[in-house]
């Protein structure tokens, strides 16, 4: 075999991994998209944030199981009725914020003095994610999350982690997230 057949060959290997491992794992995503059993409710344009009461595995009247992946970065609110038999019950979540790019322009102090303009990205300020555990009277049991709520004065650092409680009874785990890309399951 000459040169250019090895390299036709080579390409035409590199093609079929690369349908393989990302194509059709992409395709399966779409075709089996997750809201394909959800309730769902939206208000206004694509760019607000939807109401989703998932269908989810149930055992009598218990929650078994229930994940969510996003497609990209999305905005969305989750409110999963939960009735805990079997504590504890164990939120898992792990998100992403949208990254925008800023451009600064800096002067240099010394020598030349000479001024550069500087491109450097960073979280978007309208990324923000709230996961609360509440009991049957709506009272906060635990919270985590990432970034600022509009309209509060603090927010939160952590787009990873877990919450979870010990007591047995009726809950609920809400999920509200704007401009994030991850997962979360119970």
């Amino acid at each position: 075999m000459d040169r250019a057949a090895e390299d036709i060959v080579v390409v035409f290997y590199c093609i079929c991994l690369l349908t393989v491992f990302c194509a059709y794992p992409l395709l399966d995503g779409v075709l089996s998209s997750p809201f394909t059993s959800f309730g769902i409710s939206s208000t206004g344009s694509p760019e607000t944030s939807s109401t989703n009461v998932p269908e989810v595995s149930t055992k009598g009247s218990t929650v078994s199981s229930y994940s969510y992946t996003t497609s990209g970065y999305e905005s969305r609110t989750f409110s999963i009725p939960v009735d805990i038999t079997d504590p504890p019950l164990v939120v898992e979540y792990q998100f992403t914020p949208k990254n925008v790019t800023r451009t600064k322009t800096v002067t240099s102090d010394y020598g030349m003095k000479e001024t550069k303009t500087i491109e450097y990205e960073m979280p978007s300020e309208d990324s923000w994610l709230r996961v609360r555990l509440l009991d049957g009277r709506n009272n906060v049991i635990d919270e985590g999350g990432y970034g600022r709520l509009p309209g509060e004065r603090s927010g939160l650092g952590n787009p990873k982690g877990k919450l979870s409680t010990y007591d047995s009874g009726e809950c609920t785990v809400e999920v509200r997230f704007n401009e994030m890309m991850g997962k979360f399951s119970l």
